[in-house]
């Protein structure tokens, strides 16, 4: 039938051609983020391999026989690339990571040890909530060692853990995070000299997609003999630090309805003046909780709630409770939630990472999906924009500042801008989306690779002193670092690492 006319080519050309167009497009434009790149690059692929498909068995003119062995390989080579692999879920640029459907998961932690456990030597210093001691990414009174070449850091204990991004938090001697387990979130602790199970709180809930990923996705919060956690379905907890043991329980998603956000619950909880404070969502979007019974106190905030976590600010200007909402930065009065400012900031995409507090009236807000970062100065008439820059582009990582250098992952490159100006400094070294903390006048940086970093920024580069790989797999978890014992993890392992030469003293 098809004698006497060749094949058809011009429809897969134009399928082709179009689609590189797009991708072109995007790719070609600066101002798209890596994540837009990705996720173009994706979805057209998904409309031109059918169409391709649709050409050839339809449209091509070829031989019948050529056609339908053609679109039975095609077909049969996709059947056999997904009976081999799963999407286990995505990278921090959005790009798919495919893993084996035979791979083995690291064996489930018992409650009474670990895989691994070595020498435990007395440990000084505590890390009782996420970003830190301070809640600013930086620890004080701590010094590394650079001599990573002759003495690396020691692992003391691995254990397996249940998916989550959550952190540890460290105190008495316990290091606490959130796991997945099934239809329930659990809060685990585990004795930060051996790794064994100490004890465990469990609640139902259950998050999870192929974006984001799998369980909670904030981190603990420790006062006195109290945990504080906060689960990705909303369920905020209250339990005895010495066993777990509930005290009170928060059902926020319902108090606030609002349902679950799309990414999950990730607001890591805030103690201030006796009261436990999330985020949340719906009409008001922060709720602030007595830190002894979960009575609610106040809820207050218009415009919704984001991704990140309620910090204190304490600049020129008043004190406040300051938090990202979808195109803002809002301050609230601690004692009744009023609102004190509300400064213009992002584009309506999430909004994660923590400010960066440059000195008594300036702060800096960063965003990835192309928004960049802007400080934010205190006058007489409230917040204004100082300066803006698209050369630090932080996605969910936190930036800290060394002086005048504000240093973070800009789309998953390490970058830093001047804090006066905002002008970029330099930009190297890809290592996705993972998290970091200063330490002194280092930077202990966990990539998302699980790949741990020792840098020591300045103003012409990162100053690498050290690299050790730690974990297998897309890490994002924040690492906890009390003492000399650094804390990190993945949504499979944790691992505790005892850091060379580390000592007290002033940083």
């Amino acid at each position: 039938m098809n004698k006497g006319r060749g094949i058809r080519v011009w429809p897969a050309v134009a399928v082709l051609g179009l689609g590189t167009a797009a991708v072109a497009v995007v790719w070609l434009d600066p101002s798209r983020s890596h994540q837009q790149r990705n996720l173009t690059a994706l979805t057209t692929a998904v409309f031109v391999v059918p169409l391709l498909v649709v050409w050839w068995g339809v449209l091509s003119r070829a031989p019948g026989r050529a056609r339908a062995a053609g679109v039975a390989g095609v077909l049969g080579l996709i059947a056999i690339f997904f009976a081999l692999f799963r999407v286990s879920g995505v990278s921090g640029d959005l790009r798919p990571i495919f893993s084996s459907r035979w791979e083995r998961m690291p064996a489930k932690a018992a409650a009474d040890g670990t895989t691994r456990a070595g020498q435990w030597d007395d440990v000084r210093g505590e890390f009782p909530q996420f970003h830190g001691p301070s809640r600013d990414g930086v620890i004080r009174g701590v010094r590394l060692s650079e001599g990573w070449a002759t003495n690396a850091p020691t692992e003391l204990w691995r254990s397996p853990v249940g998916p989550a991004w959550s952190g540890f938090v460290v105190s008495r001697g316990l290091a606490v995070t959130m796991e997945q387990d099934g239809g329930e979130e659990v809060v685990t602790a585990r004795r930060l000299d051996t790794g064994e199970r100490a004890w465990e709180a469990r609640s139902p809930g259950r998050y999870a997609t192929t974006i984001a990923g799998e369980g909670p996705r904030s981190s603990p919060l420790v006062v006195g003999d109290r945990v504080y956690a906060m689960g990705a379905t909303g369920t905020l907890s209250c339990l005895a630090m010495a066993d777990g043991k509930v005290i009170w329980r928060a059902a926020v998603a319902e108090l606030a309805r609002c349902g679950v956000p799309e990414w999950g619950f990730a607001s890591s909880p805030l103690w201030v003046d006796g009261r436990v404070v999330v985020l949340a969502g719906g009409e008001k979007a922060v709720w602030a909780f007595g830190a002894m019974d979960g009575k609610v106190a106040w809820s207050a905030g218009a415009g919704g709630a984001n991704y990140g976590s309620v910090h204190v600010v304490e600049w020129s200007g008043p004190r406040a409770l300051a938090y990202l909402s979808g195109r803002a930065w809002v301050g609230l009065d601690p004692r009744d939630g009023r609102e004190l400012w509300r400064h213009p900031f992002g584009a309506g995409m999430p909004l994660v990472a923590a400010p960066v507090v440059l000195s008594s009236n300036r702060v800096v807000l960063s965003a990835g999906y192309g928004v960049g970062a802007e400080c934010v100065e205190w006058t007489a008439q409230g917040p204004r924009t100082a300066w803006s820059s698209k050369k630090l582009k932080a996605k969910f990582a936190n930036p800290v500042a060394f002086g005048d250098i504000v240093c973070g992952l800009d789309d998953g490159i390490l970058a830093a801008v001047d804090g006066g100006t905002g002008a970029g400094l330099w930009k190297e070294g890809r290592w996705g989306h993972g998290q970091g903390l200063r330490v002194g006048d280092h930077y202990l940086l966990m990539a998302e690779t699980g790949d741990l970093l020792l840098l020591k920024p300045g103003r012409t580069g990162p100053g690498e002193r050290g690299r050790l790989r730690v974990l297998d797999g897309k890490t994002w978890n924040p690492i906890a670092l009390a003492g000399d014992r650094l804390l990190v993890r993945n949504d499979r392992e944790a691992v505790c690492l005892r850091l060379p030469a580390a000592r007290t003293g002033s940083p």
